[in-house]
């Protein structure tokens, strides 16, 4: 199917054309199923409502449908539950008919992937028993690629109850079952939790380690959503020209038809008109008083839908120009969204680990500022130029500028600002 392959717009269209088809011959069973497929195309560009309606245009006809395309209602179901609504409960609740839906057709990945993202919605809603429960009863079924979903609802269990050695070791095994299969958002959840264990540990080199592997899987986490983000625009925005070129095919229509009415009674004006000739001489000029009326008002009529065609024209290109900006806008969003995140997660890391030594560090220096406590503290624990202006997100002139400001606050002239440092207690 083409939804399958992106090409949305060429999926939308087929699935509409078949949908029309099926509404002449009023075949419900095959309504519902474009239906479904509508709904399905429209989660995949972000179209929500317009997929919710196409679902509940579908529920009357579910009991004629078969268990693959019943499936596949309440996938999109869930989809829809989960992403937009937020819906746990009735989500999971969807899940279970899912389940039972699987059992029919004895599809074995159909079932394990809806057990384990029920678990997953348990686990959300803190239903903790039902969740492992889920989980044990899968241990002995799943394979390799499965095992990294169990794993990461584990995860997800171990740092609600767990100790940190117990989450380390989880997030450790998650970390490398979703890097082999290229997960990268478990991969960045397992990494999130090692760099919290790590600051609790005070383990600073595996601190660093583990944040800077973050830090770029979630830029490449972050990078793909964007990609897929405008991805979405592109193919909602081209879905809404298919529309409206829909719309204006119709529009055209109707025009054609008024104009084959309006010659059709120019032609029937004429026929009367040489019909009568011979018996009403008379009347030949207000015959041909009207007929110069109605050219008068054909004309008018063209001149109007060139006017109407001129103006479509314009508003498209206007359309299209903001659909740019706005594009534009989103992307631009998105880099200084990220920029933020990462300068906040620093500043919580940094704050969360020593904070005896900060508290010493304020009270023999009580002027220094947030900067210079970051700069001294990054050389406290060893790092070299490189890797504090990478962290910091600075160039080397403000490197520099900033550790010179530093000796200046420590009050030193000739003596070594790194040896120093490390004496620091």
């Amino acid at each position: 199917m083409d939804i399958i392959n992106y090409s949305f717009v060429k999926a939308y269209r087929d699935i509409s054309r078949a949908q029309t088809f099926y509404e002449k011959t009023n075949n419900q069973e095959k309504q519902a199923i474009c239906q479904i497929h509508l709904a399905l195309l429209y989660e995949g560009i972000g179209l929500w409502e317009e997929a919710h309606e196409n679902l509940k245009k579908a529920r009357s006809a579910l009991k004629q449908l078969s268990p693959i395309v019943k499936y596949r209602y309440y996938y999109a179901n869930v989809v829809y539950l989960l992403e937009h609504c937020k819906n746990y409960a009735e989500a999971g609740r969807v899940m279970k008919y899912a389940i039972a839906n699987d059992h029919c057709i004895s599809n074995k990945v159909f079932l394990l992937t809806d057990l384990s993202n029920l678990a997953e919605i348990y686990i959300k809603q803190g239903k903790i028993k039902e969740a492992s429960k889920i989980l044990n009863s899968l241990d002995k079924q799943v394979n390799n690629f499965f095992h990294t979903q169990l794993l990461y609802c584990r995860l997800l269990i171990a740092k609600q109850y767990s100790r940190p050695d117990s989450i380390y070791n989880i997030a450790q095994k998650c970390l490398e079952q979703s890097v082999r299969f290229r997960q990268l958002n478990i991969q960045v959840e397992a990494l999130q939790a090692m760099i919290h264990i790590d600051s609790i540990r005070q383990d600073y080199r595996s601190f660093i380690n583990h944040f800077t592997q973050y830090y770029n899987m979630r830029d490449s986490l972050n990078g793909a959503m964007a990609t897929s983000k405008i991805k979405q625009i592109q193919e909602k925005a081209k879905i809404e020209s298919e529309k409206l070129k829909a719309y204006e095919e119709i529009k055209g229509q109707r025009v054609l038809l008024l104009l084959i009415v309006v010659v059709a009674l120019f032609v029937v004006c004429v026929a009367v008109l040489i019909y009568y000739r011979t018996k009403q001489r008379k009347r030949i000029v207000e015959l041909e008083a009207k007929e110069l009326s109605d050219k008068l008002r054909y004309t008018e009529l063209e001149r109007e839908l060139s006017k109407l065609k001129m103006q479509i024209e314009k508003e498209k290109l206007i359309k299209s120009q903001q659909e740019n900006i706005s594009m534009s806008l989103q992307l631009a969003m998105l880099s200084d969204q990220k920029e933020k995140k990462r300068m906040q997660f620093f500043n919580e890391q940094f704050q969360f680990m020593d904070n005896d030594f900060c508290q010493r560090l304020e009270k023999q220096y009580p002027t220094i500022t947030k900067a210079e406590k970051r700069l001294l503290y990054l050389i406290k624990i060893g790092l070299d130029g490189h890797k504090i202006m990478s962290i910091l997100n600075i160039s080397g002139s403000g490197f520099y500028k900033l550790r010179y400001r530093l000796r200046k606050r420590l009050g030193l002239n000739n003596e070594d600002l790194e040896k120093y440092i490390q004496h620091l207690k």
